[in-house]
């Protein structure tokens, strides 16, 4: 995402109130945003609509979010508006235990597998990602001394 649009998505997010949704707000931020996220999934669900909801979430320093999914939808995305360093990796768990090594990066063991059960997942300012929304999924504690901002975006497709 150009920077200009990340600025414009956190000139958005300050019209946020909570139980709305964030794409309702008259912004330009949330107008690319939601554009965006429909470019990226409407060639996936080729004959199907998508209703996207999206809210704004921040986790201010010493915070975090705890293991959850989302069960009212079926993707999840995240896009990150701001993110200071030490503010938290998005763990993705994976509630089978052991993982096959092709699932974590750079991890090497004798017999392909790792105790770790998670991806981690290091955010930067203008990455979106998708993932079911089953995932259960966990943000680690935010060292900074400033807020993090994350969109959390619910997808449903009809």
């Amino acid at each position: 995402f150009p920077v200009t649009i990340m600025a414009q998505v956190l000139t958005d997010g300050r019209q946020f109130q909570p139980g709305m949704n964030f794409f309702d707000i008259d912004g330009e931020g949330s107008r690319q945003l939601k554009k965006e996220v429909l470019k990226l999934l409407q060639p996936i669900f080729k004959d199907r609509s998508l209703y996207v909801y999206g809210r704004q979430n921040p986790i201010f320093p010493m915070g975090n979010d705890t293991p959850h999914h989302h069960p009212n939808c079926d993707i999840v995305g995240l896009f990150y508006a701001k993110v200071p360093p030490k503010s938290g990796d998005l763990l993705l768990h994976d509630t089978r235990g052991f993982v096959p090594l092709l699932w974590l990066q750079g991890s090497e063991t004798e017999d392909g597998y790792t105790a770790r059960a998670y991806h981690r997942v290091k955010p930067e300012e203008g990455l979106l990602i998708f993932f079911p929304s089953y995932v259960i999924h966990s943000v680690e504690t935010n060292l900074s001394n400033d807020v993090r901002i994350s969109i959390p975006i619910n997808i449903n497709v009809r």
